[in-house]
């Protein structure tokens, strides 16, 4: 390389050397003013990272906002916004949560919720923290107004049943809890109006108990002492106004009412001394309800109830005895095979003891007697009889004649009237044979089925009838024969069968009796029916026994329903009842006879307080209002 080569090689080096130096000279500043930038980023972003660990997510995705607008393309950060901004969402997806949850009234869970943000929020987020704050409060507030809204209910409760301490007990605990409450000062003031209320009514409940109760007992100075304190603090009570009315009335008019008494008590003992005992208590009742010989009237009204007792007591025996003396006459009859006469004794001791077991079981027996007599021949005393005979002979006539076909109606008529009868039976069935044989095995065929139905169900009359009839037409049908021996046996086995009435139970069976008949006359009925059954077990036929348990039977049921009668209450009761219905109905028509109306209809509406449906009252009660219509008041 030639010098100028060299020098221009030279100086084109220093030159380049000279321009980078420059260059680097001019770029420091620049480099500076970046690093400074760079750190300050840094900066930012650990500031930002800082917020997030105080959970103040806001202040963070703002310094992280303002980290991208230098450097738009930091993924890091963006990733932190993100995150940031998640965190954020939850805690107002939680607070708007609770503030639900408070409008529903779940408290609890609202509290819950609120406490959960407030735990995961930091306090430098005024917004979020003074929300969080508000709810907590309303969850306060909102416990508060329900624990105070218990204790009012609480209190109401027993107010509304009159318990008023409780109930002010609760009222004074709710304004302790919550004194700037309204309610709680407005129910203390009601419970103590209430309960004065209730005092003073008390009260009045009282001195108007005592006012009717010595107005009954006839202290007519003490009822007027209660009503006027009534009218002291109820001024024109018209209760009050009206008893002081009717005790002014009884005080005034007590000779005359003791006259009144009098004569109702000097009734009473005649009446009674005539024996006639119910009207004797009726006046005697009267003279009761008018506080006159009271103690007197009562021993009258016992001893006519004990005569009425032995009356009826004597009218049982004699009922008991008429019904016995039905029983063996009736049984008497049935003896002779008089049914019917035996029937209509029976049936008039049916009447007096519709219950009665030995009159029930022999009408049955004597029933069962007629019905078999009514199958073997119609009874001269029936009243187609005659019909019956003509319908018999014109049968026999027109059979004898050859005139089948009229014979079958003559014997088809009987039958039905009389369709048991024997003689029409067989008859019909002969009859019938000789119309046609073809119909004649037809019919002795299906007269042969029934039988075998009938013993198959047990019912042997019915089938020995079917059978004697076939044997009547044709003995040799079948085996006829050997079912009616079948039968034959089985009646035979079982009379074998039936209790033989031994001597020495006859014995045993008088001995019952004789101590049955001790039992009755010691009024033991039921040891009598007892000792009487067992008797018959031994002796079914035995008469006296039989005539003495209907009449035991008869005896006890009269005295069960006379005692069921009065066992409907208590005597005492039903009595004191009576006397004060009739000393209300009284006075009523006393003071109505003396003009004085309103108080004649406040006795009788005692009266139908005590017995709704006193129709009498009721009309004594419209007479009295038509009077004052009249009188004008």
């Amino acid at each position: 390389m030639s010098i100028n080569g060299l020098m221009v090689y030279r100086l084109r080096f220093y030159a380049i050397l000279a321009a980078i130096l420059i260059v680097v000279l001019l770029a420091q500043p620049v480099y500076a003013r970046w690093k400074n930038k760079q750190r300050e980023l840094e900066r930012s972003v650990q500031e930002g990272r800082e917020l997030y660990e105080e959970m103040y997510y806001m202040g963070a995705i703002e310094k992280w906002t303002d980290v991208l607008k230098v450097d738009p393309w930091n993924e890091e950060v963006k990733l932190l916004i993100e995150k940031a901004l998640k965190k954020h969402e939850e805690l107002a997806s939680r607070l708007k949560k609770a503030f639900l949850l408070l409008e529903e009234g779940k408290l609890d869970d609202a509290s819950s919720e609120f406490n959960y943000v407030q735990a995961s929020s930091s306090p430098k987020n005024r917004e979020l923290t003074v929300l969080v704050g508000r709810g907590l409060q309303a969850v306060e507030d909102a416990r508060r107004d329900h624990h105070y809204g218990e204790l009012i209910d609480e209190g109401d409760h027993h107010l509304s049943r009159e318990e008023f301490d409780s109930a002010l007990e609760s009222f004074k605990e709710a304004r302790r809890f919550y004194p700037e409450g309204e309610v709680a000062p407005q129910r203390i003031a009601l419970a103590e109006q209430r309960m004065v209320e209730a005092e003073l009514g008390r009260k009045l409940h009282t001195l108007r108990e005592e006012g009717r109760q010595f107005f009954e007992d006839d202290r007519l100075k003490s009822s007027r002492a209660r009503w006027e304190e009534v009218l002291e603090i109820v001024p024109g009570d018209e209760e009050a106004s009206l008893f002081i009315s009717k005790i002014d009335f009884k005080l005034r008019e007590r000779d005359r009412l003791l006259e009144m008494a009098r004569d109702y008590f000097e009734n009473g003992v005649n009446l009674f001394e005539n024996g006639q005992y119910e009207d004797a208590i009726d006046q005697f009742e009267n003279s009761i309800a008018m506080n006159y010989q009271v103690k007197k009237s009562r021993r009258f009204i016992e001893d006519s109830r004990s005569a009425i007792r032995k009356q009826e007591e004597r009218e049982r025996e004699v009922n008991a005895q008429l019904v016995a003396q039905y029983l063996r006459e009736g049984i008497k009859f049935y003896n002779l095979n008089r049914y019917r006469d035996s029937l209509a004794q029976l049936n008039q001791g049916l009447e007096l003891d519709p219950e009665n077991t030995q009159i029930r079981e022999y009408i049955v027996r004597d029933i069962i007697a007629l019905k078999r007599e009514e199958e073997k021949a119609v009874s001269l005393i029936s009243p187609f009889y005659k019909l019956v005979e003509n319908l018999k002979f014109l049968g026999v006539q027109a059979y004898d004649a050859g005139n089948y076909q009229d014979s079958i109606k003559y014997w088809e008529e009987i039958l039905l009237i009389f369709p048991f009868n024997e003689e029409a039976r067989i008859s019909l069935t002969r009859t019938l044979g000789k119309t046609d044989p073809v119909l004649q095995e037809e019919i002795l065929e299906g007269m042969y089925r029934d039988a075998r139905r009938f013993i198959g169900q047990g019912k042997k009359r019915e089938a020995r009838a079917k059978l004697e009839l076939i044997r009547e037409v044709d003995p040799e049908y079948r085996d006829t024969e050997a079912l009616l021996t079948g039968l034959d046996e089985q009646e035979k086995t079982q009379e074998q069968q039936k209790k033989v009435v031994t001597e020495k139970d006859r014995r045993q069976a008088q001995r019952l009796y004789r101590k049955g008949l001790d039992f009755y006359s010691r009024e033991k009925l039921e040891d009598v029916i007892a000792t009487l059954r067992e008797a018959l077990e031994l002796d079914p036929e035995y008469v006296d026994a039989q005539v003495l348990l209907a009449r035991s039977e008869s005896k006890l049921r009269n005295l069960q329903k006379a005692m069921a009668a009065d066992s409907t209450g208590p005597l005492e009761v039903e009595d004191e009842l009576k006397i004060r219905i009739k000393k209300h109905y009284i006075e009523g028509v006393t003071l109505y006879m003396n003009g004085l109306y309103k108080e004649a209809i406040s006795e009788w509406e005692e009266v139908l307080r005590l017995d709704p449906t006193n129709e009498s009252v009721k009309t004594n009660i419209e007479r009295a209002r038509k009077r004052l219509e009249i009188m004008g008041t």
